[in-house]
């Protein structure tokens, strides 16, 4: 991790700490304090393979990003390379309440978490936050292609803490929302396979820095589909040669 100097009339990040799995205890000003455990507002949903990022802020302020990306109900358990990559398949739920595979969306959620730690009410207002979101399967996706959530309005008046767990099928997603969220151009295909890229940035207001942290959803066909593909090939291929030689 970069560490980049970023000022403010109340603050600066110090430095920055990052790591994958659970979030950990963590040591602020010499008291071990316990981060607010990530349930992504759900039941069950898997904690232990976030990817995050804490910077301290300065004068006893941090701040706390993580993400992370899971199975949608029944569909089949994601797995990752232990440094913010996940693999996912292709595919989406039939939208029938009670049914194996739940309600409508693709086959996976990205989460979501952030937690600023201050008893300064107006240090927000210091920082630009945001995440951005992809709708778009092909590799290395430019910034101004993505998605844009302005975490800083989203978060004013509601508290410090947020976090969530949410599916690119969800409507809302496609949707611009004025001085709040810029929509990527649509729409998301949960069949396409691909890369989708998620990114929570902190930024301070006005420029002069910003603290990144980044995810890539691997979407590959679902297990089986390759075999199947390459038997059918197989089969006009010799279909094919067999008629040839007739």
């Amino acid at each position: 991790s970069t560490i980049v100097a970023m000022t403010a009339a109340n603050s600066a990040i110090a430095s920055t700490t990052s790591g994958f799995g659970s979030l950990p205890n963590v040591d602020a000003s010499n008291a071990p304090i316990l981060l607010p455990e990530a349930t992504f507002g759900g039941s069950g949903i898997p904690n232990d393979t976030l990817s995050w990022k804490r910077f301290d802020l300065g004068n006893g302020d941090f701040l706390t990003m993580a993400m992370s990306a899971t199975r949608r109900f029944q569909n089949p358990a994601l797995s990752n390379d232990g440094n913010g990559t996940y693999f996912a398949t292709t595919g989406s739920n039939d939208g029938t309440p009670g049914s194996a595979s739940g309600l409508l969306g693709a086959k996976w959620n990205f989460n979501t978490y952030l937690n600023l730690e201050t008893s300064n009410s107006n240090l927000l207002s210091d920082y630009d936050l945001d995440f951005f979101y992809d709708f778009d399967p092909g590799t290395d996706t430019a910034d101004a292609d993505l998605g844009q959530v302005d975490l800083s309005v989203a978060l004013f008046g509601s508290g410090t803490f947020s976090e969530g767990s949410q599916n690119l099928l969800f409507g809302f997603l496609a949707v611009d929302v004025p001085f709040l969220q810029d929509a990527p151009d649509g729409p998301f295909n949960p069949n396409a396979v691909g890369e989708y890229t998620f990114k929570l940035r902190a930024g301070l207001v006005g420029g002069g820095g910003e603290e990144t942290l980044e995810i890539n959803v691997n979407v590959v066909p679902v297990p089986g589909a390759l075999p199947l593909l390459a038997t059918a090939f197989g089969i006009a291929a010799l279909v094919k040669r067999r008629s040839t030689r007739a």
